[in-house]
């Protein structure tokens, strides 16, 4: 696995028109502001450590958006980087066929990017949901890597739990944590109720910049 190397600009937002991350269907939660942490933390358990990340993009970057916040994720990165020993960071996402923004995007901001193609059904409709791509990636991912600790960057409470279960199964000892925004975290995550999860860490504003300010830093 390819080891966290910096971003060139840590401010750099996604494109404003970032396919299939904006919840049209919630128009009016963006006007709604959550109560999020000043900083993105707790990280003290990634201190030493050798870490692997995993993030869900849609998860992350729809939640963020429908909080009315864009997140940055060379920030993000960044501030993992800079607590872990070691860490190597992925993102999975789906993304349209031939455009190659969105990889590209992610890439640049410092992550080794898995994706799926999004796929238009009779009538229209689209899948874009790569929750499959990203319980597969997790598990090929763990099992190689040396890492002693995991960050599963999504809310998605079935999902997550049972990757950290799986992964509580393997040989060795590793520690899940989680990686989510305020307000949009399943309760089934909560590690002070589920065995599997030693922690959760939540967004915080460090890494966020309003939705008004997208342009900004284009």
């Amino acid at each position: 696995m390819v080891p966290f190397q910096a971003a060139t600009t840590t401010r750099r937002t996604p494109p404003a028109a970032w396919r299939g991350y904006f919840p049209m269907h919630r128009r009016a939660s963006i006007n709604k502001r959550c109560e999020l942490p000043s900083i993105t933390g707790p990280l003290d358990r990634l201190r030493g450590r050798r870490a692997l990340v995993l993030l869900d993009v849609e998860n992350l970057t729809i939640s963020t958006r429908q909080a009315g916040f864009e997140l940055i994720y060379p920030q993000l990165a960044a501030r993992m980087a800079s607590v872990a020993q070691s860490v190597c960071l992925h993102a999975v996402l789906s993304v349209e066929a031939n455009d190659a923004s969105d990889r590209e995007h992610m890439e640049q901001s410092g992550f080794t990017v898995h994706t799926r193609n999004i796929q238009r059904l009779p009538g229209g409709r689209k899948t874009a949901n790569a929750d499959n791509l990203f319980a597969f990636k997790a598990g090929v991912l763990v099992t190689r890597s040396k890492a002693n600790l995991v960050v599963l960057g999504s809310g998605d409470g079935q999902l997550c739990d049972d990757i950290a279960q799986f992964i509580g199964t393997l040989p060795g000892k590793r520690e899940v944590l989680t990686l989510s925004v305020a307000g949009a975290t399943s309760s089934l995550l909560n590690a002070r109720t589920n065995s599997a999860i030693a922690e959760n860490i939540e967004v915080g504003c460090d890494v966020l910049t309003p939705m008004a300010q997208w342009r900004s830093y284009e």
